[in-house]
């Protein structure tokens, strides 16, 4: 509770006490699910009064009122003072009172002195429990100003991140940083889905690397996250039991530390949830009040954002095709390159690329017709998309060179594409047109990590392992 509202609270109980006389005044208030109060004020004589005790609604007198809505009056009170369940030893009570105060808790006086309390001593608590109402009703209406306005703070820092011109790995770094800042969080990660829309990949994180997860991807209904991904809806959990060994982000193997609170927010294109952002390790009185509307517009704004991305990505892809084979240039893969590089920086074997060129193309030009050379960068390309398969990058770096990035591949299936790769290039005679064009190939390899760290050091390492076919 705010100092400057317990401070407010404890003066009005003084003066209750002091107008009323009483051993002990108490108020009690009931917490946000409506099951049990806590004695967060109070002014006694007694040694044994427990502070901050808290007592459910099914228990004593206190529970009662609470439940009920209907104040107590016991003259002669001749019961054991721990029966009410504040006092931690009998302190012979001789008269009890109690009000509710309105929907927030209990307001409680007790007496050593007098044997009962007058109506009219009921009336000024009642009185007093009013005024109680007053200050948290007005306590709670600054702290809903407050939420609202820390609300808007963080969509204006997110829509500010978004709208800004830095590339979208940059945004999205960025929003992630701003949210865990915001939420108090000590793991944020972007969760999307594969092209297959059966898995998912940790693209994006701040407190933890994704290539220390257990793996580069995942089930699509794994998880916590993955359970967002099912019902399409916010996931805000304040506090999760320690014993809660079931609970896991990502993964059973997962090793992120202790997993306390968790808000994860889906990401959608119609009904479609193609993503999730989340926010792991806030304090609980951070998500307690967290409104799930606001974090579904939240991720509305932040899924139009990333669709956009994609969209302006697939333009400047299509822009950046080959006329010739449909590949893409080699800034595209490049660009591919530094994302995975930067996604996956200690993952085994998370790709492999390949590098085949024509040897001496610029002479072919020279030695037949004119279309020769460009139907011939088609076979090849057709040979490479027979070798490959659909779930790679291809590009075409002109004069006859190729390249294609193969993510996720062992040593052995690397090796075994390459013996595919090689032995589809091996004949040296190509018929084109009714005309036998004589061909030689240079084919070589990296893997990331394993050969290389980054992307200009892959593609060195792929050019100097080039063996002539």
């Amino acid at each position: 509770m705010e100092r400057a509202l317990h401070k407010e609270l404890e003066h009005i109980v003084r003066v209750i006490s002091n107008t009323i006389d009483a051993f002990t005044t108490a108020l009690f208030v009931m917490d946000r699910h409506k099951r049990s109060l806590r004695l967060i004020a109070y002014c006694t004589l007694s040694e044994n009064l427990i502070p901050g005790s808290v007592i459910r609604l099914d228990e004593g007198l206190i529970g009662w009122i609470a439940k009920n809505k209907k104040p107590v009056n016991i003259a002669r009170f001749h019961t054991d003072a721990t029966t009410l369940r504040f006092y931690s030893k009998d302190e012979d009570i001789k008269s009890f009172m109690a009000v509710p105060v309105g929907e927030f808790g209990v307001l409680s006086v007790d007496s050593k002195k007098r044997y009962d309390f007058t109506d009219k001593d009921q009336k000024i608590l009642m009185d007093f429990a009013h005024m109680v109402v007053n200050v948290l009703n007005r306590s709670r209406r600054l702290r809903e100003d407050e939420e609202q306005s820390s609300s808007l703070n963080l969509f204006h820092k997110l829509l500010e991140i978004l709208l800004h011109k830095d590339k979208g790995n940059s945004s999205i770094s960025r929003l992630l940083q701003e949210g865990s800042r915001q939420f108090e969080a000590r793991l944020s990660a972007l969760a999307l889905e594969d092209a297959t829309e059966t898995r998912y990949e940790v693209v994006a994180a701040v407190g933890f690397h994704p290539a220390n997860l257990p793996s580069v991807d995942f089930p699509v209904h794994n998880g916590l996250v993955g359970w967002v991904f099912k019902n399409g809806v916010p996931l805000i959990l304040p506090s999760i039991r320690p014993d809660a060994s079931k609970s896991y982000l990502f993964s059973r193997k997962e090793e992120l530390g202790k997993l306390d609170s968790l808000l994860a927010i889906p990401l959608k294109t119609e009904e479609h949830v193609f993503g999730v952002l989340l926010f792991c390790g806030a304090p609980a009185h951070q998500l307690r009040d967290v409104v799930p509307g606001e974090m579904e517009l939240l991720g509305r704004i932040i899924s139009l954002y990333l669709d956009q991305q994609r969209m302006a990505a697939e333009l400047k892809r299509k822009e950046s095709v080959d006329p010739i084979t449909g590949f893409t240039d080699l800034s595209g893969l490049f660009q591919s390159l530094h994302n995975l590089c930067g996604a996956r920086a200690s993952t085994t074997h998370a790709m492999t690329l390949f590098r085949v060129n024509i040897v001496d193309f610029p002479l072919l030009g020279f030695k037949y017709p004119y279309p020769v050379a460009d139907q011939l960068l088609q076979r090849v390309a057709r040979i490479l998309r027979e070798v490959f398969g659909a779930e790679v990058q291809m590009a075409h770096g002109g004069e006859g060179s190729f390249a294609i990035l193969a993510p996720g591949r062992n040593p052995a299936e690397v090796q075994q594409l390459r013996k595919l790769l090689i032995a589809a290039l091996s004949t040296n005679v190509i018929n084109i047109s009714d005309v036998d064009v004589y061909v030689h190939f240079s084919v070589g390899f990296a893997m990331f990590p394993s050969d290389a760290r980054t992307p200009e050091e892959l593609w060195g390492k792929a050019g100097a392992s080039f063996e002539h076919v």
